[in-house]
Order: structure tokens, then sequence, then C-alpha cells
């Protein structure tokens, strides 16, 4: 087919772990196959500006940053077509004088944040929680019970569940400074916790900044073998392409990109997108160029702003911005990160796999970058940042006849023809989702069972061992509406074995309506009749080649 199926049916169900006690059991997909279960504890290395920081001040202890989980908001779904219209009203109204007060503003708030030039911290700055038995689940569940001082909480939750809420464990740390710095504290992290619970290695999960932490960490510290499986959640591996456009000055916000984002993290199963149909939104980003220098300013020397700029814009805004001999500090901790780590993943991941150290990778594709690039990517990060693979823009397809980068022993190109994933820093371990946002894989069901299982299994495992786990997927978050696959291929692909197509409705409310079916690439004959699908349920339709 010379086009790719869209939105195919999940083949995966929430993984079932049947415990006994912590250590002993089994994990059982849907396809009744048994994976034996390590026993390790389970360290989230959350995303970036995650971790709740305060300092000393007069004798009293101060917030430098972070907030309660329980003082916001609840109900995200319910409000966003408030969030939506109030986006419009901003834009309408007086933006840049809004903007330079909320730009004044945020000089106040980032004051107790700010780092000298060699990247130190101003004030003595630390997270509110760091040891190990103050951030496992079970201590935070009974004393912030409404998860302050946390974030994925959906994670954490189901982890608690699975393999006991005292074997999940939070790291914070100051994510202002440097991967480098950073990994030194998860060191001084993992060691506290294996005392703690006299475990001989950690899992470890790590979402987006927090991958390039634990990267660091696997760099600094592989030899002492004290990680098991290491799974890294859309990956900011080779930096975000918005720490460069923060520091040019160059963000011009995609308004539709960015209310399609909303919808997702909402799960929203309303498409809001005609509310922009009619309305001007341009003026915000004159409301962003006015806020940017002010918060530029109050950044500038955070380390781990430097490590999130790409490798091919580094040098010059460098350059441009660093003093050699005031940010000697600071440009030695960031040259690591993009002349030693960043050029050297795939053979980092290869002596850590020696080790016994089991790395993967999940990520999301298909969406522009919320401030409008063509990079194919999970609307936050690049999937060339985050795996390493090679893209054509987001919305393109390699010309035809186009052959992967990197001989192997598979083919690693995508059904849709716009991902060659042989360019990849673990060509055999990356998984790539088509569809999903950044950071919202517990919304997807396929991520959510594949992410687990990563973490948790004790076989080797990777993208062609289970036709269940295919490297490439959709999406299956209810946004998406309607899901469909061949009942014999590969996710994405027809051959001459498919005898009919299953159709999901992935609405958890709304029946869905199947009117006409057509296929791009081929033709056939459906023995298809007009009928509802009820909420979460599928149809298969016989078909007949022609």
């Amino acid at each position: 087919m010379s086009k790719t199926i869209k939105r195919l049916t999940a083949l995966m169900s929430v993984l079932v772990i049947f415990l006994s006690s912590f250590g002993t059991s089994a994990l059982i997909d849907d396809t009744g196959n048994t994976f034996d279960y390590n026993s390790y504890p389970v360290v989230l290395v959350p995303g970036y500006a995650s971790a709740s920081l305060c300092y000393d001040e007069g004798g009293e202890t101060k917030t430098a940053w972070g907030w309660e989980i329980s003082d916001l908001t609840p109900g995200v779904a319910d409000n966003i077509v408030e969030l939506i219209r109030g986006i419009i009203r901003v834009s309408k109204g007086e933006s840049e004088s809004l903007a330079k007060a909320v730009g004044e503003t945020l000089t106040d708030m980032f004051e107790p944040m700010r780092c000298n030039p060699d990247s130190t911290s101003v004030k003595n700055v630390r997270p509110v929680l760091f040891n190990a038995w103050e951030t496992c689940d079970e201590y935070m569940n009974e004393n912030y019970p409404d998860g302050d001082y946390r974030v994925e909480l959906d994670m954490t939750g189901a982890l608690d569940e699975l393999i006991g809420e005292e074997n999940v464990f939070y790291f914070n740390c100051d994510f202002r400074m440097s991967a480098k710095v950073c990994a030194q504290t998860l060191d001084i992290y993992i060691e506290q916790v294996l005392d703690y619970t006299k475990a001989q290695k950690v899992n470890i999960v790590a979402v987006s900044h927090g991958g390039l932490i634990t990267s660091a960490y696997l760099d600094l510290y592989k030899d002492k073998q004290q990680v098991y499986n290491v799974v890294m959640d859309e990956p900011a591996l080779a930096g975000a392409e918005l720490a460069a456009d923060f520091m040019n000055g160059e963000i011009s916000l995609d308004e539709e990109s960015l209310v399609n984002y909303l919808e997702y993290h909402a799960q929203c199963e309303t498409d809001f997108n005609w509310l922009l149909k009619a309305q001007q939104l341009g003026a915000l980003d004159g409301a962003i160029e006015t806020v940017l220098p002010y918060a530029r300013e109050a950044v500038k020397y955070w380390g781990s702003l430097w490590d999130l700029i790409p490798p091919d814009e580094y040098d010059e805004l460098k350059e441009k911005y660093l003093d050699k001999d005031e940010c000697a500090q600071l440009i030695e901790q960031s040259d690591y990160v993009h002349y030693q780590l960043m050029p050297n993943y795939r053979q980092l991941f290869e002596s850590a796999k020696k080790l016994g150290i089991n790395v993967s990778i999940i990520a999301g594709s298909g969406h522009s970058v919320l401030t409008g690039t063509t990079q194919n990517s999970d609307g936050i990060i690049a999937l060339k940042s985050s795996t390493g693979a090679t893209c054509a823009p987001v919305g393109k397809r390699f010309a035809d006849g186009y052959t992967q980068k990197e001989e192997s022993a598979q083919r690693l190109i995508s059904p849709s023809m716009d991902i060659d994933a042989s360019t990849c820093c673990l060509p055999y371990n990356t998984w790539i989702v088509d569809g999903l946002y950044h950071g919202m894989e517990f919304w997807d069901e396929y991520t959510r069972g594949l992410l687990f299982k990563l973490l948790l299994t004790d076989e080797p495992f990777d993208n062609t061992s289970d036709p269940d786990y295919p490297m490439f997927k959709d999406t299956t978050s209810v946004t998406s509406s309607v899901y469909f696959a061949f009942n014999k291929s590969v996710s994405g692909y027809a051959d001459c074995d498919d005898t009919s197509l299953i159709i999901s409705n992935l609405s958890k409310k709304y029946d869905m309506y199947i009117l006409n079916i057509k296929c791009r690439g081929f033709s056939a004959d459906f023995d298809f009749d007009f009928r509802a699908v009820p909420p979460g349920e599928s149809i298969e339709v016989p078909f007949d080649a022609i």
C-alpha cells in the first residue's frame, strides 16, 4: 500500500498482574503469554520543572518553585471550552500591555530561581522533598493524599497497585542544573533507594527531560550496575526545539495545535477547533514576544536550558549569549551533554546492555511542534530528538523508492513512509505511536500497557518479539474517535492473507455510525451494511480484494 492505514485497532489491553507478594509473580497479557516479573523498585525521573523547590531566608523556608496539586482547579475536561474562550478573549484585548504586566510578574516570581553566570544558584535552593523515605509513595500517599509535590499521578498510582506503594519512588532534583549535575544527584538518590528497600537494583521510568538526566546517569554510573530496566517516555535526548526558539525569541504559537493538545490532555470527545475558525489568535504571538525578554533574562544561566538546545543550534547560541570566562563552568557542563553524550547514544545504550541494563524508548509522532515548526514531533519534542529517527516533515512522506539509511534484518520504515527508524539510537528497542502527544502516554491504552511491560518484565524484549507490540502504532486515545486494522497484518499493512477489517469505536460515551469504507492503495469489496458501533466496541467487516 502506498499510504498508511490510520487509526488502527488497539491490539493490547491493560496488563493484568497477579501478585501474591512483591517479586514472586508473573505478568500476563491479554494473549495469555506469561512473562517473568522482576522484583525491583521503580524510580520515576519526571519531566522538566516537576520538582517543588524551596530556599531559606531570614530564618524561614520559602517557596522558590512549585505548587500544591490540591490548589489547582479540578475537572480540566469540564472547563476546556472556557479555557479556549479565555485564549480568544486575551487575543482580542490589550495583549501587549497584559503581556508586559505578565513579564514583570515573571521577573518577580523567578527572582529566587536566578542562577549566576557559572550556573550556580544565587540562593540556596533545594528540593522540598528528596530523601528516599520521604519520596516513597507509601509515605507520600499518607502525608500528601491530594498528590502534592508530585506529577505523573496516574502512572505512579497504577504502579502502586501493581507492585506496592512501598516500591515506588519519586525523584526530585534542582531541575535548573545541568544534566550532569542532576545525574550525580540521581546516583545519590538511587543509592538511598537501594539502602531503603534492600534491593539489588532499581527500574527507572524517565519522562521527557528525565530521559536526558537518566542518559547522563548511565554514561557516568552504568558500571555500578544498579539499574535493570530503563523506559524512556518521549525523552528529550537531543534537546527540544522549543528551547532554541525561546533563546532566539522566535516563538510563534500554532493555536490549532495548542487546542488539539489541550483536547488530548483533557480526553475531550468534542472537537473545539471550530472555535478557532472565526477567531484571529495571532495577537497571542505579539504577547509572547513581549513576555520572552523578561523570561529569558530570568533563566538564561540555567544549565538545563542550555542542555536542551538542539545540537545544530548550540554552538551559535552559546557564542551569542555566554561569556567564555564568566560562564566557563556552565559551558563545560553543557559541552559534556552536546559533545560527549548526544553524539554517542547508540554506543552508550549498547554498552549498558552488555552490563545487563535494558533501555527502551516510547515516543509520539504525527504532530508539528506547538511553536509551528514542521518537524515530526509529539507536539513538544521532535521525533529525531527523542529517538534519532530520520523523518519527513509532518504531514509529508518520503519519495517513492526511498530505502532506509542503515541496513538491518528488519524493515524499519513506518507504514506511512514518513519515519526511518534505522537511524534510531535503539532501532529495535524503540516504539513510535502516531498521534500520541508529549507526556500523555497514560491516555493511550497501547502505550500504557507497553510502558508497564517494558518496565517490569524480566525477559529480553524488543519491537520484533511480539506482534501485539509492533514498533509503529497509532494512538488509541478517545480523541481519535476511530481505529482500524486488517485482521492478519502488522499495524498499518494489508496483504494477501487479510480477509477482514476490524473497526473500533474509541469513544467512551458515544455511538459511532459507519457510513462508508474506502481504502487507498488497493481496491476491496467490503461486505458492509450501515450500523452503529457502541462505545468501546469493535466490528469485523469481511472483504474481497479486487
